[in-house]
């Protein structure tokens, strides 16, 4: 048998052999139909490791190695340099054509010296490829007579350079009828072993398989042995020296047979994958993790093809569409698409072949039974450009919240008052019912400070202090615009807050002008325009208090006008309606003080109180009443010695030890010095301090 290895094979000669090592499935077929043109017997092989056995294989069939090889460069298991190599390794003349789109400096300096023949770039030519195998027909044609003899190996160089081959492999190689198995040291060294600490037995590889495999690789070397694979093949664990398993790819294939054609020889090669299997049970973990996380999403997630086809679905989308997984498979995403959503999509599904994704577009979906419901929907290509992932939430309810809300905003809008400051005090919003209650233009207000239009606040606002406390406000504002127009309005000042800080106020508000109206009027003596008695008692407590706190003397001046029933008498009541005008007018432009206030009080009998720092002052002041009535020379021929209306007055000084409830005393005590005063000759003050003795007239 070993002798028929080496004879030549003068039939190979006219016919040529060629070993095509590609992985690539369509590159595969087209080199073998360009190379069959030529070549007699095309052999071919998925990687490089393939091709190697193959490469063997044969050798031991046929006494001699393929004529030619063709192998591509980068490919799994063993790529195209490190085949090349082993097969230089048995046959240092063997004519090699390297096809590959890897045209990289390094690379190309690395296939001269493995003294590669030819190198082919990918995509394929044909013209080129044909050429380049005609060359080689001829030119390994012309030499194979030479050196096919010297193709011939002793065994211990077989040996040998399969184990270089290996680059790390461990060889093994078995003889079926000795039984006794030679273990190259690269073997041993992967386990853990010296040179000596393993015997060339079958025992020894048999006592550190895993057991629970071992029968499957007698089963996978049977099938090979009997001739049902073309190499037997086989991943198992191999217990190490350390006590620790190892992952193995165990391949090997027959290189010699009897005379009737039964296996006695048969050699391999043992490769260390435990990085590789460490990776795939990490991506196993890795893929249970993602199907967890998958099945149990609250969210909706499904697979499509790019015909929108369903290739996975969980729970949750099924809930939503209220179908079973076998039914979707039996759909389309277009089939569940509302019609009117029917166009938008295609155009949202062109996007994402585009760029890829498209993220939160609401889309509207026809359930099992038949309802319209919307979902938002973020839909993203897969890396892998053959599929999509989408994800969806129902939001029908969401959208019908949304609608009411925003029914409720227009009611509020319409209806409802509002305006919004910003941290600055500017006004940044007004409601449509701020504009057409108040009849204003917005750029009017928009834009403003709120100090700008807000004239007067009761109590007093600082929007800054409110801003920063935080705290609700409430009162009346009475708004100013540009046209001198004024509205009082009732307002609740409410923080708006933005990621945990203040950023301004929102003003819900109500109209009321009419009622301020009203209060003014039931405050308001009709004729003269002041204060009227009633609004006088309520006012004079509230002055007493501020007087009180702030040390001052409060000043009660009641006046009366001389002779005034004698001026109605001898002018009428129409001319003495209109002196009591024009006396009112006087008052109002003498005391016009937030602080001061003038009231009538009955008749021509009017009050005012106001604030002075000093008893001396606030006699100073009163007088300065008494000449400005007395100028207005108004007739009263009735009074005399005058000739004009005159006044008299009784001015009740009273310092902050005073308490509100003392108005009757006060007012007792204050018309006393009026009568005095009149008593004394009429057009005088007559003035004390509270609770002393009349100081004097002026």
């Amino acid at each position: 048998m070993k002798d028929s290895l080496h004879n030549t094979n003068a039939t190979a000669l006219e016919h040529l052999s060629i070993l095509i090592v590609e992985d690539d499935a369509v590159s595969l077929k087209l080199e073998v139909s360009l190379a069959s043109i030529t070549f007699g017997e095309v052999v071919t092989a998925e990687n490089g490791q393939i091709g190697l056995m193959k490469y063997l294989e044969f050798y031991n069939q046929h006494g001699y190695y393929p004529d030619v090889v063709i192998a591509d460069l980068e490919m799994p298991v063993k790529n195209g340099f490190e085949l090349i190599a082993a097969i230089k390794s048995y046959n240092s003349k063997q004519y090699t054509i390297v096809v590959s789109g890897n045209n990289e400096k390094e690379g190309l300096i690395r296939l001269i010296d493995l003294g590669v023949n030819k190198f082919l770039f990918k995509p394929i030519n044909p013209q080129l490829f044909i050429k380049t195998a005609n060359d080689a027909f001829s030119t390994v044609q012309d030499t194979k007579k030479y050196d096919i003899e010297k193709m011939s190996l002793q065994e211990s160089e077989f040996r040998f350079n399969l184990a270089v081959e290996g680059k790390g492999d461990g060889l093994w190689d078995w003889n079926l009828t000795t039984n006794s198995v030679y273990f190259s040291s690269a073997w041993k060294e992967m386990l853990g072993f010296t040179e000596n600490e393993i015997k060339d037995s079958l025992d020894e590889w048999k006592s550190r398989v895993h057991p629970d495999q071992l029968e499957q690789i007698y089963q996978d070397i049977q099938a090979h042995l009997e001739g049902k694979t073309k190499y037997y093949e086989n991943e198992h664990q191999m217990l190490c020296k350390d006590g620790k398993y190892k992952w193995i790819l165990d391949r090997g294939v027959v290189v010699e047979r009897d005379l009737e054609g039964k296996p006695i020889r048969l050699i391999g090669t043992h490769t260390d994958i435990s990085a590789r299997k460490d990776f795939e049970l990490a991506l196993r973990e890795q893929k249970k993790e993602l199907e967890t996380i998958f099945n149990i999403n609250v969210d909706g997630l499904a697979i499509l093809d790019l015909n929108l086809q369903f290739l996975k679905t969980n729970q949750s989308y099924r809930t939503i569409l209220g179908y079973t997984e076998h039914e979707l498979d039996k759909l389309t995403c277009r089939n569940l698409t509302a019609p009117a959503d029917q166009e938008r999509i295609e155009i949202l599904l062109q996007e994402v072949l585009e760029q890829g994704y498209v993220e939160n577009f609401d889309k509207m979906c026809v359930t099992k039974d038949q309802r319209t419901i919307t979902v938002n929907i973020s839909m993203a290509l897969m890396p892998d450009g053959n599929c999509f992932l989408i994800s969806a939430r129902d939001i029908t309810q969401l959208k019908h919240q949304e609608m009411v809300i925003n029914e409720y905003l227009s009611i509020i809008d319409k209806n409802i008052i509002l305006f919004s400051t910003d941290a600055n005090s500017l006004i940044t919003e007004i409601s449509s019912s701020f504009i057409n209650r108040l009849c204003l233009n917005p750029a009017d207000i928009i834009g403003q400070h709120f100090d700008d239009i807000i004239s007067e606040a009761i109590p007093p606002i600082s929007i800054d202090k409110v801003t920063q406390k935080n705290k609700r406000w409430g009162g009346d504002l009475k708004l100013s615009t540009q046209d001198k127009k004024e509205f009082w309005l009732n307002a609740m000042a409410v923080p708006r807050i933005l990621n945990s800080e203040n950023i301004g106020l929102t003003f819900i508000c109500h109209d009321i002008s009419d009622k301020k109206e009203l209060e003014v009027l039931s405050i308001t003596d009709p004729l003269t325009k002041l204060f009227n008695r009633r609004h006088f008692e309520s006012q004079f407590a509230k002055v007493s208090r501020s007087v009180s706190r702030n040390k001052n003397i409060l000043s009660f001046l009641m006046l009366d006008l001389d002779n005034f029933k004698k001026f109605n008498d001898f002018y009428g009541h129409q001319a003495g309606d209109q002196a009591l005008i024009e006396l009112s007018k006087c008052l109002s432009n003498l005391f016009q003080r937030a602080e001061d206030s003038c009231f009538r009080i009955g008749g021509e009998e009017f009050v005012v109180l106001y604030k002075a720092d000093d008893i001396q002052s606030s006699i100073e002041y009163a007088k300065v009443v008494l000449h400005a009535i007395e100028a207005l020379k108004i007739e009263h021929l009735e009074n005399q010695p005058y000739g004009h209306l005159t006044s008299s007055m009784g001015l009740l000084l009273i310092d902050n030890s005073l308490q509100s409830n003392d108005l009757k005393e006060v007012y007792k005590e204050a018309d006393k010095l009026l009568y005095q005063a009149k008593n004394n000759g009429r057009n005088q003050v007559c003035f004390k301090v509270f609770s002393e003795p009349v100081n004097n007239f002026v």
